[in-house]
């Protein structure tokens, strides 16, 4: 069975409660929040929650021909570190009222198959869901996990784990993998 080490698991904890008031805050704003906000409130979850190097690993802004892709991710310790034009994953970023529907996802899509990389995270800074890429012919993408943030009901630091630095850097396992390694986890908590 798939375990979080402890240190990891209270550190995403640990770091989670500082910004529980701020994606409160976005949430309350409702309209007035904008997907700005929802990107500024990003970079430090990515970095202290997650554990990613905000300066080098995340690049932001990243033009493409179909648009603008607010994050791709390239860990300088990663699998593809020495594949300049290939990325470990994307992030699209909307605001907090914005819904993570369908339109969100084949935009993300998009961008994935101009970039070659074969996953993507959308988010809200409420709901995050990591999504696998099947390029070619028939490209589609497969929601493989989500989170919600209801931080009193769910071990969300179980659920964070899985797309945080610690984990990429610690495991040689397939994601699909440590996926259905972490669902166990959450369906049955020691």
């Amino acid at each position: 069975m798939y375990k979080v080490p402890i240190r990891h698991k209270r550190s995403i904890s640990q770091e989670l409660k500082k910004f529980v008031p701020l994606v409160n805050s976005l949430q309350a704003r409702g309209k007035a929040a904008t997907e700005e906000d929802t990107r500024i409130l990003l970079n430090d979850i990515f970095h202290y929650v997650l554990g990613y190097d905000k300066y080098h690993e995340l690049k932001t802004e990243l033009r493409e021909k179909g648009g603008r892709i607010d994050y791709v991710v390239k860990l300088s310790d990663g699998p593809l570190k020495n594949k300049s034009d290939r990325f470990d994953f994307v992030v699209e970023a909307k605001a907090s009222s914005v819904d993570l529907g369908q339109a969100v996802i084949d935009q993300t899509l998009k961008y994935c198959l101009t970039t070659n990389t074969d996953y993507f995270i959308v988010t809200n800074s409420v709901k995050w869901q990591l999504h696998k890429v099947k390029s070619g012919k028939n490209a589609a993408a497969t929601l493989v996990h989500e989170v919600i943030r209801s931080f009193a009901l769910l071990p969300v630091s179980y659920q964070l784990f899985i797309i945080s630095k610690s984990q990429k850097k610690r495991s040689r396992t397939s994601l699909r993998i440590r996926l259905l390694r972490l669902k166990l986890v959450i369906l049955m908590p020691r």
